[in-house]
């Protein structure tokens, strides 16, 4: 008995050690343990019950935010640890859009020219998802990074991108050159 009593407090002391914390919260887990795919990094992460069952999900990772989460305007909720990556000023994300412009007028001046009169606005995901709407149509897509509107005005072309904010650079840069490319 003294044998099996020891074995098994040994078995447990192993588990904790091993880490046996939800990613979310950090606590030992109860009777169940859920997993989810971080898909920032694409490994699967342990999430107890408690917060497996949280309405608040992170926009980018799809991971349950259960503290220091930060809530966007547009409702889509930001982990502490995404927060942190995301381009949320207008000024900035004017900046990264001015790189990726120059960028491909570099890479590209012997074939096509960009145009430099070009209005760029950082919006949230419901007035840029308002923008798709017409009559007959009421699916938008989830997705919707950005849009480009070209209008016209005494034989003038006048561009307006529009990028969603909330964002890591990186997907605001591939976002500028998508929409540069229309």
């Amino acid at each position: 008995m003294r044998l099996t009593l020891t074995a098994l407090l040994l078995m447990l002391a192993g588990t904790a050690l091993a880490g046996d914390r939800c990613f979310v919260c950090g606590e030992p887990f109860g009777l169940e343990t859920y997993f989810f795919t971080d898909k920032v990094t694409g490994k699967k992460q342990d999430v107890c019950s408690r917060c497996a069952h949280l309405d608040t999900v992170c926009f980018l990772c799809g991971l349950p935010a259960r503290s220091n989460f930060k809530q966007l305007p547009d409702g889509r909720v930001l982990c502490a640890r995404d927060v942190k990556a995301v381009v949320l000023e207008a000024a900035e994300a004017r900046a990264l859009f001015q790189s990726v412009q120059q960028s491909l007028d570099r890479q590209f001046r012997r074939f096509i020219e960009f145009p430099e009169t070009i209005l760029v606005q950082p919006l949230d995901r419901v007035d840029l998802q308002t923008m798709f709407r017409f009559a007959g149509h009421d699916y938008s897509c989830p997705n919707v990074w950005g849009c480009t509107v070209v209008r016209t005005n005494a034989g003038r072309l006048y561009y307006t991108i529009s990028l969603l904010q909330g964002l890591p650079a990186s997907q605001i840069k591939a976002t500028a050159a998508h929409e540069l490319g229309h």
